[in-house]
């Protein structure tokens, strides 16, 4: 099938940065350092301060899924008992952890060596679940961060005091412990002077994706998450994301849309589907319409605010953020940001990915969806996936929702009313 979306040239440069990642991971062990897997929004940088290996487990998935492995990984897992239903990422991530101590071979690209201990941010109930059973499975130490859900401005503060005193109380002395050291301060100071850095970089990206025709697409953005999630303050974040800048403003100065002849502009709800992004950005460029927001991308889930990452405050800054990412588990936090989302990007309409293994990014997004829809008057359509497994796909009901969202659109522009 013939390219229509103009692709950013920037965003080949991730591969590398993710080989060399997982190339040091694989050679951890032998150089002596202790490794972890991490679970769920567990923040990294306190990790790569005291120069710990770690798999970071939403990353893994995607990159098994971008390597064509999860589809094995998931059957397997499957195959030892677990359900069709469980978290996606869970299971990838728990299939090696069971193939490994059974000693049965996994593909060399997607084998990574066995953590001393696990390292989980419960945000989502599923976290401790699985931070817990990747515990049992190979009998090693489980390490979590409680994050509570900020329903409420009022407990914003509260809770970021709580996450404060666990990092500085039990995590810090758990990675002291575990790797005979003491903390690294001045190396965690330095990660976090990077981090914003790319923070800050990234924020100025997302003013470039209200310029319309937007120059670049959410799956553009979605492939450069790895800086802020598994890379996180790791050499070459900084320049990858002065490359991608600089490309969105060449394009901008230049008037070069990412979708030729750009009609509809629309947001995306939920994790990205990992195994169809390029046939899905095709499919949606062919009818005219570019996802240039997204909750995953533009919200608070990942960093978006450089003025929290003080390299004078750097627990306080990864409090702040792991509280922050709790408010789009709240379903008026993410009406009150896609509301905010319509106006400052010009949005059309509305595709909300209903993922079938993340019930909790799920719950609520029919009454989320109608709210904005009474006050907005902007539509939306739900359709249903799964951001790694295949099987939890189907063409056909894409084609159809997304087709009928588009004449939504159109009637609306005609008439002034949804029909």
């Amino acid at each position: 099938m013939e390219t229509i979306v103009k692709r950013l040239e920037s965003t080949k440069g991730i591969g590398k940065l993710l080989d060399d990642y997982y190339d040091e991971l694989r050679q951890a062990p032998a150089q002596g350092k202790v490794v972890a897997w991490t679970t769920g929004a567990a923040p990294l940088t306190p990790l790569l301060a005291m120069d710990i290996a770690y798999q970071h487990a939403p990353s893994y998935a995607a990159y098994c899924t971008g390597r064509k492995g999860s589809v094995e990984l998931l059957r397997e897992c499957e195959n030892m008992g677990y359900s069709p239903e469980v978290c996606s990422y869970e299971k990838v991530s728990n299939a090696v952890a069971l193939l490994t101590k059974q000693g049965r071979p996994i593909r060399p690209d997607l084998a990574i060596p066995l953590p001393a201990f696990v390292y989980g941010g419960r945000a989502c109930p599923n976290h401790s679940i699985w931070s817990d059973s990747i515990g049992r499975i190979l009998n090693i130490p489980i390490l979590t961060v409680d994050v509570p859900i900020t329903y409420d401005d009022s407990d914003y503060e509260r809770n970021i005091v709580y996450v404060e005193r666990q990092l500085n109380e039990v995590v810090i002395p758990f990675l002291e412990n575990i790797t005979g050291r003491p903390y690294n301060w001045d190396k965690l100071r330095e990660i976090t002077k990077v981090f914003r850095r790319v923070t800050e970089l990234r924020t100025e990206c997302m003013e470039l994706f209200k310029v319309v025709p937007a120059p670049a697409t959410f799956f553009d953005f979605a492939m450069s998450m790895a800086p802020v999630m598994s890379l996180a303050g790791r050499p070459g974040t900084v320049e990858y994301y002065e490359r991608f800048t600089a490309e969105l403003k060449q394009r901008v100065a230049q008037k070069i849309s990412a979708v030729p002849n750009e009609k509809y502009r629309l947001y995306w709800d939920h994790i990205p589907v990992w195994h169809k992004i390029r046939p899905i950005s095709e499919k949606l460029a062919g009818l005219g319409a570019n996802l240039v927001a997204a909750t995953y991308t533009h919200g608070d889930s990942f960093p978006c605010h450089p003025d929290r990452f003080d390299p004078d405050k750097p627990i306080r800054g990864i409090a702040e953020q792991c509280v922050a990412q709790s408010k789009f588990l709240s379903s008026q936090g993410k009406v009150d940001f896609i509301n905010e989302c319509i106006d400052e990007y010009s949005l059309d309409g509305l595709v909300f990915h209903t993922h079938r293994t993340c019930r909790l990014f799920d719950v609520g997004q029919h009454d989320i969806l109608a709210a904005i829809e009474r006050k907005s008057g902007v539509p939306g359509v739900m359709i249903e996936a799964d951001a790694v497994d295949p099987a939890i796909y189907n063409d056909a009901q894409w084609d159809v929702r997304l087709q009928a969202l588009l004449e939504t659109i159109d009637a609306k522009r005609r008439y002034g009313v949804a029909l």
